[in-house]
C-alpha cells in the first residue's frame, strides 16, 4: 500500500508555523525510536519527514517514491 503524496507548500514565512511543524517533526522522530515494530517506525518516520516538507518544501515534487 503506497501513500498518496499531495503537494506542499512550504510555511517559511510564517516563523510560528515552522516552529510548530518543527516541533511535530522532533515528536515524530522520537516515537520513532521508541516504537518497536518496523512498520510503526516507519509510519513516524514518514510522518516526521511530512512535517518537514512542511518547513523546508517539499524535496520529492513530482517523484513517486
Amino acid at each position: 500500500m503506497t501513500a498518496q503524496r499531495f503537494p506542499l507548500q512550504s510555511v517559511a514565512g510564517n516563523p510560528e508555523d515552522r516552529r510548530y511543524f518543527l516541533r511535530r517533526a522532533e515528536d515524530e522522530l522520537e516515537r520513532a525510536q521508541a516504537a518497536g515494530h518496523p512498520e510503526v517506525v516507519r509510519s513516524h518516520y514518514v510522518m516526521a519527514e511530512r512535517y518537514l516538507d512542511r518547513v523546508y518544501g517539499s524535496q520529492h515534487q513530482g517523484s513517486e517514491d
